[in-house]
């Protein structure tokens, strides 16, 4: 058994195990990814992770986002190569969050504390969101559509949030493309004609639709969010069936309020939660 470092040349022979999505995902500035290959080049296992605080001053973390292996010694040959290479980029902490609860004894013998918790992801249809009273309102003229702007205000709007200490749960918000978000559906609101808010979603291969930043600044911020959350959710409606999901990772304490007044019944899947030190 080998275990290299998956990368645009051999990404597609480890492509089913890990997604569309991950497989993608490799080509973003913080992601990486290990394989194993058994006799022949057969693929036996994956290990995908996203480099997190990289450009910051606070401590490089990893969270392991998948791990799938054909058996114990495949998941060990992995972990081990893990270690070495997020020691080499100076991470001093990993962890992670994954559905179910299989992997739990595994990565205690890794050294990982872990938590067997309700996962923070939810998935809410589109028929769900058109009920709730707030998207029945009208929306304010200063919001809109991310595809009618130039990109010079979206490069702006995202290095105003980015200055904040902002990016939701896009390490790599700086080097992606407007155009790697739903165009049409993610939202943005201005002042003065300056972008002050963003309700960026990402279209899934499953067809879903995944919040991956909603934010807004300046003393109408909570006017805004509901605002974008109005024209986005209406706007899907249009383009995509009742049944589409909106996914919505409870990243922060200020999403998990947000999405607990919208839908207070709204769980996620049990899932386990773990951490170790890594230097």
């Amino acid at each position: 058994m080998e275990i290299i470092a998956i990368n645009e040349k051999n990404r597609n022979t480890f492509a089913e195990r890990m997604g569309r999505d991950l497989t993608e995902d490799l080509d973003r500035e913080f992601y990486r990814g290990l394989g194993a290959l058994g006799d022949g080049d057969t693929p036996m296992g994956v290990l995908i992770y996203e480099l997190k605080n990289v450009e910051e001053e606070t401590a490089t973390k990893s969270e392991i986002i998948l791990l799938d292996g054909d058996d114990e010694e495949v998941k060990d040959a992995l972990m081990e190569s893990y270690k070495a290479a997020v020691v080499a980029e100076n991470v001093k902490e990993s962890f992670y969050e994954l559905p179910g609860q299989d992997l739990g004894a595994f990565f205690e013998k890794m050294g990982f504390k872990n938590d067997v918790i309700e996962g923070g992801t939810v998935s809410i249809t589109l028929e769900e969101f058109m009920q709730l009273p707030i998207i029945k309102g009208k929306i304010p003229e200063h919001i809109g559509s991310i595809s009618g702007l130039v990109m010079r205000a979206f490069r702006k709007g995202v290095t105003k949030f980015l200055f904040m200490g902002q990016k939701g749960l896009l390490e790599d918000l700086a080097y992606l493309p407007i155009n790697w978000f739903e165009m049409e559906v993610s939202a943005y609101s201005a002042a003065d004609e300056k972008v002050n808010g963003f309700l960026l979603l990402r279209k899934n291969s499953s067809g879903s639709l995944e919040v991956k930043l909603f934010i807004a600044a300046g003393p109408d911020y909570l006017v805004n969010l509901i605002g974008m959350v109005r024209y986005s959710v209406k706007k899907a409606y249009e383009l995509y069936p009742p049944e589409t999901k909106i996914i919505i990772r409870r990243h922060d304490d200020k999403t998990q309020a947000f999405v607990g007044k919208l839908f207070p019944g709204a769980k996620g899947e049990p899932s386990i939660r773990g951490g170790r030190d890594e230097v």
